[in-house]
């Protein structure tokens, strides 16, 4: 498991590879561990849900600025 990290950056080739998913299930094992986590998807060009996903799997309970 990844430890110690202050920022983690996820990156894919193409629309719908699962950078969305991936990016929630780390998000969440994160705070099944106990540490703070914010996400933020500074571009975005695929389908406009892929916010609205992360939030719906992590519980809404993680800051998206």
């Amino acid at each position: 498991m990844l430890t110690n990290l202050k920022t983690v950056f996820i990156t894919g080739t193409d629309t719908g590879v699962g950078k969305s998913i991936f990016t929630a299930l780390l998000a969440i094992d994160y705070l099944k561990q106990g540490k703070t986590v914010a996400i933020s998807k500074p571009i975005q060009t695929g389908s406009e849900k892929d916010t609205d996903l992360v939030k719906k799997l992590t519980g809404n309970n993680i800051p998206m600025p």
